[in-house]
């Protein structure tokens, strides 16, 4: 079985075990003796993850020393047992003293290498269960350990004892870290969540049939790839659709990004190729920034999706920055008992949870509201009688237009459910649905903020302004003006010129 990198980073994973209060009831599953290079390396680890196992804790230095003792009594008959305990105590002091600066890194550099030796011990016995002809249940089930290696759930904390090293606490977790954090491309809502969703959250776009669903995911997602090619090169988005076929979604985010009607493009209109070379260039866009996947609907489960961007980030030595489901409710659900499927799709929900949390990455989904169950307005209310999932979703966006609205390209996104910061607010966007562009519209916020101010007492509605209408029925927005870009970089500290 191969080691676990360099001989100074296995020195630093005991040292770890020792040092770290937290390292072994987060990772215990990610660490095997077998990993260590060393014979002394594997007896200590041995030694300590026996003690974990039957103590549910790490050993102090005192119990250390006694685990020592009791294994010199071991081999005590052995001719160097002496020399052999003194080299494992000058080991232990030595991890016990070396520099953890690097903790983070170590960690998951421990969980990565546990996750693939455990899931090539998984092939080995998937194969082993297919060629005996036995449950694919079982084979899926070693796969899933597999993944689930360094997931186990943390340790409480005493508030009073953790208290001061909150705002640390907060920047090493993966949904608060800013360094898994995806932003949407609204440079409101993305100041708001302080930079974009955070591993293992999980946010559901929602609304009434032709409603712009598509075009504000694929907006999201053609945002998220670009800010991803500039910050992080290795990161990839997936976008799994189980309604619209793949060269539906690529003529929709070829329009997207270049913002060219798709009608141009379908004409091989020279400006798309020109706009798209320009694209590519000004965001370093390259294979493994946006993959597109159609996925048969009612057939496929969580553990489908999951199974595939394991697979592709191996083969193409990448990492997901955000998944996208599209729609998530017609993955395939086990449930077949009158009214269960609601609870079903609830459960599919919380595996789409697990899914981030395994790959540490944001999940972005769809929902759709029946035509005789939605309200010109979609809330937090008509999603959870419709569907019953509300409750577990950390982020919520309804769509919503009046007829006046989708006159003047407009399109309100909603946020009844926000798990980390305010709820119950609104942003006005713009929508080109020729081009499958959401963007927010600054200006227009503005504006309607000024009407809000004036809102008379008994709680009319809120028109929108005279100024925001289209000057003839029927005409597109356009595309965003150059001080509208110049405050959008300034909001998100994004380019966002050309955008």
């Amino acid at each position: 079985m191969p080691s676990i990198y360099t001989d100074e980073f296995q020195l630093k994973v005991i040292g770890l075990c020792i040092q770290d209060p937290t390292f072994l009831k987060e990772s215990y599953d990610a660490i095997n003796p077998n990993y260590f290079a060393r014979d002394e390396d594997r007896i200590i680890i041995g030694l300590i993850l026996e003690y974990h196992q039957t103590h549910h804790e790490r050993p102090g230095k005192e119990t250390l020393d006694v685990l020592m003792s009791d294994h010199y009594h071991k081999i005590r008959k052995l001719p160097n047992a002496v020399e052999l305990v003194e080299l494992y105590r000058m080991r232990l002091n030595q991890a016990a003293s070396v520099n953890l600066e690097d903790r983070d890194f170590i960690r998951s550099k421990v969980i990565d290498f546990g996750r693939r030796e455990e899931m090539k011990a998984a092939v080995s016995n998937i194969i082993e269960l297919l060629d005996k002809d036995e449950d694919y249940g079982d084979a899926m089930a070693h796969i899933q350990k597999a993944l689930s290696i360094g997931s186990a759930a943390s340790a409480g904390v005493d508030f009073i004892q953790t208290a001061p090293a909150l705002p640390k606490m907060l920047r090493d977790d993966p949904v608060w870290s800013e360094k898994n954090k995806v932003p949407l491309g609204f440079p409101t809502l993305d100041r708001r969540l302080r930079g974009g969703p955070g591993a293992g959250s999980l946010t559901v776009i929602a609304g009434p049939p032709k409603r712009g669903k598509t075009s504000t995911i694929v907006s999201i997602g053609a945002h998220a790839a670009q800010y991803l090619a500039k910050t992080r090169p290795n990161a990839c988005v997936f976008h799994f659709s189980l309604e619209a076929k793949v060269p539906d979604l690529m003529l929709k985010y070829a329009a997207n990004v270049t913002h060219t009607d798709f009608e141009r493009i379908i004409a091989d209109d020279p400006l798309y190729h020109l706009n798209l070379a320009n694209k590519i260039r000004e965001c370093n866009l390259h294979p493994g920034t946006l993959h597109i996947r159609y996925n048969s609907p009612g057939q496929t489960t969580v553990n489908d999706l999951r199974f595939y961007v394991t697979a592709y980030c191996s083969k193409m030595n990448i990492e997901p920055g955000l998944i996208m489901v599209d729609y998530a409710d017609r993955l395939k659900v086990t449930a077949t008992k009158e009214g269960s499927t609601y609870r079903a799709m609830g459960e599919v929900y919380d595996q789409l949870i697990g899914l981030g949390d395994d790959f540490l990455c944001p999940i972005i989904s769809a929902s759709q509201i029946n035509r005789t169950q939605a309200r010109e307005d979609s809330n937090e209310t008509g999603l959870a009688d419709s569907f019953l999932k509300a409750a577990n979703l950390d982020n919520l966006i309804t769509l919503n237009r009046t007829a006046e609205e989708s006159q003047a390209g407009i399109l309100r996104l909603g946020f009844p459910i926000m798990r980390h910061t305010a709820s119950d607010w609104e942003l006005y966007c713009r929508l080109n649905p020729l081009q499958s562009r959401v963007w927010e519209d600054p200006d227009l916020n503005r504006r309607v903020e000024e009407v809000r101010a004036g809102e008379t007492a008994d709680g009319t509605a809120i028109p929108i302004p005279t100024a925001v209408l289209p000057p003839q029925p029927g005409n597109l927005p356009a595309a965003p003006r150059r001080e509208t870009n110049q405050w959008l970089a300034q909001e998100s500290g994004f380019d966002w010129e050309g955008l």
